[in-house]
Order: structure tokens, then C-alpha cells, then sequence
């Protein structure tokens, strides 16, 4: 796909803004998800953070047959992760990830991009992506919503990816 196509397919994308967390739609939800699917999708989560900075705190984790989670022992990546990938897989039917940004310069055009491709690849996940107590981004397709007023004036993709960091 050409820049110019590219970016006219992001301003197709609906970006709105909520006033609060109550505002968001419900987090993908499903069928049963084993743990193998829910750490391959974190573990996909994890090589796009690390593009664009540190991750972590724990490692990717190695998908086996077994049935009980990750095997032991599971390596500790990065103690002070520029993004830190929750782990927890909270019922055995959520689709959703979230991941905390250290600090808002860290929330980037390529980052959020990267994250939206991978949610278009499998629209049965939904992904949060927090800047505490400034920010949120909440991906679930068709839409991206936002919550903090810094992201407050944009209304598609487009605009929101070019002023990540802001």
C-alpha cells in the first residue's frame, strides 16, 4: 500500500472521545480462550513494544501443550519497561490486553499504528493502552476511543497517530 493510501485508510477510522472509563465499549469477549492463544496474542503485543522501547516486566512466553500457563521459569525482560504488558489472563473467555506507556513520549505514531494493524488482523481482540493519569487509548475494530483531554480534538486515526505524544 502506497503513504497516500495508507493514510487516507486511517482517516476512515473512527476515533471518539469519552468523557470516562463508563463511556468505552466492553472489552472482546468469547468463546473459551486458552492460555496459548491469549500469550501468543501478548507475546505479538510485546515485539511491537519492543520497536519502540523496552517491555516487560515479564518476557514472552514460551507456548507449549500444556495445560497450565507459561512453563517455569518465565524470564523477567525488563524491570523498568517503557511498556508494561499486563500478563493476566483475567477469564477464560477475555481478548483483551492492556499495556501501560511509562510516560506519554513513549506513546508514538508508529506504536499506536503497529498496535491498530494488529487488531485489524484479528478483530476478535480489543487492546487498552494507558498513560496513568493522563491518558487512554482503547482499540476494538471498527473504532479507536480515547479518553484525556490532550487526545480530546481528533477524530480519526490519522490525526490521533500523527499527535501521539502530544
Amino acid at each position: 500500500m502506497q503513504p497516500d493510501e495508507a493514510l487516507r485508510e486511517l482517516e476512515k477510522i473512527r476515533v471518539v472521545y469519552c468523557a470516562g472509563e463508563t463511556d468505552l465499549p466492553e472489552v472482546c469477549q468469547g468463546r473459551h480462550v486458552t492460555w496459548q492463544e491469549f500469550f501468543s496474542q501478548r507475546n505479538r503485543i510485546l515485539a511491537i513494544c519492543r520497536q519502540f522501547g523496552t517491555a516487560g516486566p515479564m518476557g514472552e512466553a514460551l507456548i507449549d501443550d500444556g495445560a497450565d500457563g507459561p512453563p517455569d521459569p518465565w524470564p523477567v525482560e525488563s524491570t523498568d519497561a517503557n511498556y508494561f504488558v499486563v500478563d493476566d489472563q483475567v477469564n477464560a473467555t477475555s481478548r483483551h490486553h492492556h499495556i501501560e506507556v511509562r510516560e506519554k513520549s513513549f506513546l508514538r505514531a508508529g506504536f499506536l499504528q503497529r498496535l491498530w494493524e494488529l487488531i485489524v488482523a484479528d478483530p476478535s481482540w480489543s487492546l487498552g493502552i494507558a498513560v496513568p493519569s493522563e491518558r487512554y487509548v482503547f482499540m476494538r475494530y471498527p473504532g479507536i476511543w480515547t479518553i484525556g483531554e490532550p487526545l480530546k480534538p481528533y477524530t480519526n486515526a490519522a490525526e490521533l497517530f500523527a499527535a501521539a505524544s502530544i
